[in-house]
């Protein structure tokens, strides 16, 4: 082979070996920064803050029904428990690991305003990986406090408490799921928010400034279910104190709004619980356990008021 030939086969293999390397460091970094949400995690939705993002966000999340078995939401039953749960990463599908299908369990899906068998990845949230709602539904269920449960989730990774509030991009997200629900015959029990770990740099009077502006608006579009409020900040060791401490009072001060208390999941610390900022599948467990110590001794009741 004439040398001219094997410098130019040698220089394609310097190239190669350049290109697939980089693109492993990318990749390898691309799974960091989802795990710990660093850059450019966050920036990515930043870059979309414009229309094209404010067209995209109320439909973002997974809706892949394809080979899931619907089931008529009106044929679920009586003493069906249904909660709409939101928030960023966590209370979507990030988790390590999925569950179900689970007895009794159903996934209302935002896109198509139907009930599904319930299985990670749920229809209507962010991710591909596994949730805490399942096994949520599944403790509630094994209790005999109801039936069966209904989960409607909405939630997004890496969006902050703004996004959601009026004017934010993905506002128009939660009206959307309320006409979906309304049009199925449901009747929402419970909202439960999980968000935070964006705001970790936030004002706290900023959090709840826009916290609030964001329950207002829920109650100006006729919902009426109880919003628990879970403190959570925590991805990897950093926390934000000064967002729990208002997390804990949104959640113990406006019984005016209808808000109640939700779980500190800022307390479950450790690789035993925690991937970065995400939850390993003991640790989705854990988180489940969480919410179910703070629903359990409401649950009656809020099925009692639709009983009436």
């Amino acid at each position: 082979m004439a040398k001219w030939a094997v410098g130019r086969w040698k220089r394609f293999g310097v190239v190669g070996t350049a290109l697939a390397i980089a693109v492993l460091f990318a990749y390898s970094y691309g799974v960091v920064s989802h795990r710990y949400e660093l850059f450019p995690y966050h920036y990515f939705g930043r870059v979309l803050r414009g229309d094209l993002f404010e067209r995209l966000a109320p439909h973002g999340g997974y809706d892949v029904s394809v080979g899931r078995r619907a089931v008529p939401c009106d044929e679920i039953g009586p003493r069906a428990l249904v909660l709409v749960t939101l928030g960023q990463s966590n209370a979507a599908n990030s988790g390590d690991g999925r569950f179900g299908p689970e007895r009794g369990v159903y996934n209302f899906n935002l896109f198509d305003g139907r009930c599904f068998e319930a299985r990670d990845p749920l229809l209507g949230a962010g991710g591909d990986g596994g949730s805490v709602w399942i096994p949520l539904a599944s403790q509630i269920i094994e209790s005999e406090l109801a039936s069966s449960v209904i989960v409607a989730p909405i939630g997004l990774g890496g969006t902050r408490v703004e996004d959601w509030a009026p004017g934010g991009k993905l506002s128009g997200r939660f009206a959307r799921l309320t006409r979906e629900i309304s049009r199925s015959g449901l009747r929402v029990h419970a909202i439960l928010w999980h968000q935070g770990e964006s705001d970790r740099g936030t004002r706290p009077e900023a959090y709840r400034a826009a916290f609030l502006a964001m329950v207002r608006d829920m109650r100006s579009s006729g919902s009426t279910a109880p919003i628990y409020v879970a403190r959570a900040t925590r991805c990897g060791d950093s926390v934000s104190r000064e967002v729990n401490e208002v997390q804990a009072e949104l959640g113990l001060g406006h019984p005016e709004l209808g808000l109640r208390a939700g779980p500190d999941t800022d307390k479950l610390i450790g690789s035993v619980w925690r991937d970065g900022c995400h939850f390993t599948r003991a640790g989705l467990v854990r988180h489940a356990g969480l919410w179910f110590d703070i629903l359990a001794r409401d649950i009656p009741g809020l099925l009692a008021q639709f009983e009436q």
